[in-house]
């Protein structure tokens, strides 16, 4: 059997690594390629190898190095009572249900009143219902078939994260600006979004890999974080420069009741002072 690794393992295990890529090509009956003595070089030439020249070869699971994973289990095994264990899966149990019971009802609300109702305006309040019951079905079954795939890749997180780097930065400039420029063109909502999507598919598809091609600055793929931070930087920059060539006439009054009390609270900016200043300092030392 073929047996594919990552970089990773090659880093970890360098002498393994060229044994499974001596394995590989006695197997597949190939050469093995020239390559620089590097582990991204001897992973690529190894998987070159693995992909095989015949239906009877098979790849087994792939050498990966790092399981990601399988860090919070191992924490939990290691550090965990077994009767405590039990109400830390039951109280990660429930926050999986719970987000996932918010998730499948914002898209089918999304789905339904942004969607449906815009298409057929003079819908009943029954027929919403229903329409929106439909809708959960419909993605239930589309992450029926997803979930499965995920194993392919090292990490389901990071998977997530990849995906949401499309919209969740854009949709964060638009918020702020909603909430902190009062003459911010309204069309930048919409602006800030498209922008973000098609930025962060430049970043991960084109100048990602010419700048790790070059050596510029990153050896490696850019993180998901980095491609996000950019966005971010550049759509507000965007913003800026839109509000201050085409600001509206008359800015946006945001409504005030007087229902609750909207005071400030010395403790909760003293709190969130705290968890910026952590997350710069995390940042810092895994940049």
């Amino acid at each position: 059997k073929l047996i594919p690794m990552h970089e990773d393992f090659v880093k970890l295990e360098p002498e393994t690594a060229l044994l499974v890529l001596a394995h590989n090509a006695k197997v597949s009956q190939k050469e093995i390629p020239s390559y620089e003595n590097t582990p991204a070089a001897i992973s690529a030439a190894n998987n070159e190898i693995a992909k095989g020249n015949g239906k009877d070869l098979v790849e087994t699971g792939k050498l990966i190095g790092y399981d990601y994973d399988a860090a919070f289990p191992m924490l939990l095994r290691k550090l965990m009572k077994p009767g405590i264990t039990w109400f830390v899966l039951a109280s990660i149990f429930g926050a999986v249900v719970s987000s996932l019971a918010s998730m499948l009802n914002s898209a089918s609300t999304i789905a339904t009143m942004d969607i449906y109702q815009a298409c057929k305006p003079s819908a009943s309040e029954s027929s919403l219902v229903g329409v929106g019951k439909f809708f959960t079905m419909v993605f239930v079954v589309i992450s029926c078939f997803i979930a499965p795939n995920l194993g392919k890749f090292d990490a389901i997180f990071k998977y997530i994260q990849e995906f949401q780097g499309f919209i969740s930065p854009g949709i964060l400039v638009a918020f702020l600006f909603g909430f902190l420029v009062p003459r911010a063109p309204r069309y930048f909502g919409v602006l800030s979004i498209l922008l973000n999507v098609v930025l962060y598919a430049a970043i991960k598809w084109v100048v990602g890999p010419w700048l790790c091609a070059s050596n510029m600055w990153f050896s490696n793929e850019i993180s998901f974080l980095d491609r996000m931070g950019v966005c971010f930087i550049v759509i507000v920059i965007v913003g800026l420069l839109a509000t201050a060539l085409n600001p509206l006439k008359e800015p946006v009054i945001l409504p005030v009741t007087d229902a609750i009390s909207l005071e400030s609270s010395k403790t909760a900016k003293i709190v969130g002072a705290f968890v910026i200043v952590a997350m710069i300092i995390l940042y810092a030392m895994f940049w």
